[in-house]
């Protein structure tokens, strides 16, 4: 008798320690399945779909993208925030590694195209430049009748007044931004051009403006290895800065295996029904024990 006391209790400890095991096991496969589903591409309704190295702001989690790239929906739209303004993204490529932003001063706008703000990088470490047809429209606002140009321009007959006329010029190089002190205000935005020798005379300054400009990153130094973790049915995503390949069962710093079906460990469904049949165990071997309570948590 007291040998068959003594088995029970062995095995009642048994029991104990792989409940604990399965439910640590458990958590850690439910969290990666959501932090997998979390990082999967979508929109705002609208819009291009959203993915690392993008992330939506308070969805999900940001280690889904890197920061600096959050993303947030506002009427259905995708808007990425500067500390100048928002802006829409338009189209976001990823095998061609860019993002097209436009003005939202400028995006729902039919009657007035007049920009509002500068566009800057904020102060944190982007990986994002300007692309190659990069150029600059620089407006100048409400300028009094000594304000001169030496280079070609055109009015911007809605933000002008009787005595105080605004202009627009079109800047190809960075150095050759006009500085005044004879206006109001002036703002000065990127644009991209398709040809370089392009005038303010021979664009549509409008079109432009909404058509916005791209931002451009390099793959292989922001997050080098995303292209075989999506292969293999991943989401990339970053921890602590450094690229993770997010999976349903686990984070792998560059693929997914894809073995979640049918092992212990990876798939929290099986690992739920393990802890019903241990459960069932321990109330088989001592029906007198209070166990529903400790079962319910699990």
């Amino acid at each position: 008798m007291r040998l068959q006391m003594l088995f029970k209790r062995k095995t009642i400890v048994h029991v104990w320690i792989n409940i604990l095991l399965y439910s640590l096991l458990a958590e850690a496969a439910l969290s990666a399945e959501q932090s997998s589903e979390a990082c999967k591409r979508r929109n705002c309704g609208s819009g291009p779909n959203i993915s690392s190295p993008f992330y939506f702001e308070g969805f999900g989690a940001a280690s889904c993208g890197l920061g600096g790239f959050g993303v947030v929906c506002e009427n259905k739209k995708p808007i990425y925030h500067t500390s100048r303004g928002p802006y829409i993204i338009k189209d976001i490529s990823y095998e061609n590694q860019y993002v097209q932003l436009v003005s939202l001063d400028v995006f729902d706008s039919t009657i007035c195209f007049a920009p509002k703000h500068n566009f800057v990088f904020d102060n944190k470490p982007l990986p994002l430049r300007f692309n190659s047809s990069h150029a600059n429209l620089q407006f100048f606002y409400r300028c009094d009748q000594s304000f001169t140009l030496s280079i070609e321009n055109s009015s911007v007959p809605c933000a002008s007044s009787a005595t105080h006329p605004s202009f627009v010029v079109l800047i190809n190089n960075d150095e050759d931004s006009v500085k005044t002190k004879n206006c109001e205000s002036h703002v000065e935005v990127p644009i991209d051009l398709e040809e370089s020798n392009q005038t303010i005379k021979t664009v549509n300054y409008t079109e432009l403006l909404t058509d916005g400009f791209r931002l451009v990153w390099n793959e292989e130094t922001l997050y080098k290895g995303c292209g075989s973790c999506i292969a293999h049915g991943g989401h990339c995503g970053f921890q602590n800065g450094v690229t993770s390949c997010l999976c349903p069962e686990g984070s792998n710093p560059t693929f997914c295996s894809g073995e979640t079906s049918g092992k212990v460990g990876t798939s929290p469904y099986r690992l739920i029904y393990h802890k019903f049949y241990v459960c069932f165990c321990m109330y088989r071997l001592s029906p007198t024990l209070d166990l529903s309570l400790s079962c319910h948590n699990y």
